[in-house]
C-alpha cells in the first residue's frame, strides 16, 4: 500500500511539473514578437579611420541608440516594429550627419537585416525572413 502512495504522488507530482512547464511555455511564447526585426550594424575600416556618432536605428516607432561605434566593431538590437515595417538609420560620421533608409518590408514578418557602414560612409544592406542566418 505505500509503494502505491508514492507511485501516486510521484504522478501527481509530474503531472504539476508538467502544467507548469507548458503554462511557463506559453507565457514566455506570448513575449515573443513574430514581427521582430534583428538588426546589426557594422563598421568596416581601418583602425585609424574616425567612429561613428550618435548612431540611431528605428523599426517602426522603436529605436536604439549608441554613442559611438569604432571602426571594426559591430553592434545589434531587436526591435519589435509594431506593425511599422519602416527601417531607418542615423548617425554622424567626420562631422557629417547621415541618414539611411532600409528595403520595404512586408509587415507581419520577422527579419534579419545586416547593415555594413565603409570607408566614407558607403552601405550596403542585406536581409532576410526569419528563421535565416547572414554569415
Amino acid at each position: 500500500m505505500k509503494g502505491q502512495n508514492t507511485i501516486e504522488f510521484s504522478v501527481r507530482r509530474a503531472a504539476m511539473l508538467l502544467v507548469l512547464i507548458v503554462t511557463g511555455a506559453g507565457l514566455l511564447g506570448g513575449c515573443v514578437s513574430r514581427d521582430d526585426v534583428h538588426i546589426q550594424v557594422n563598421y568596416i575600416d581601418n583602425t585609424d579611420a574616425t567612429a561613428i556618432e550618435n548612431l540611431t536605428v528605428f523599426a517602426g516607432g522603436n529605436k536604439s541608440w549608441w554613442p559611438t561605434l569604432a571602426p571594426g566593431k559591430s553592434v545589434s538590437v531587436v526591435l519589435p516594429p509594431n506593425g511599422d515595417a519602416d527601417i531607418t538609420m542615423t548617425y554622424t560620421l567626420a562631422g557629417a550627419k547621415r541618414n539611411w533608409r532600409g528595403p520595404v518590408l512586408a509587415q507581419g514578418a520577422s527579419y534579419a537585416i545586416s547593415i555594413t557602414i565603409e570607408g566614407e560612409g558607403d552601405i550596403t544592406e542585406r536581409h532576410c525572413t526569419m528563421p535565416c542566418t547572414l554569415r
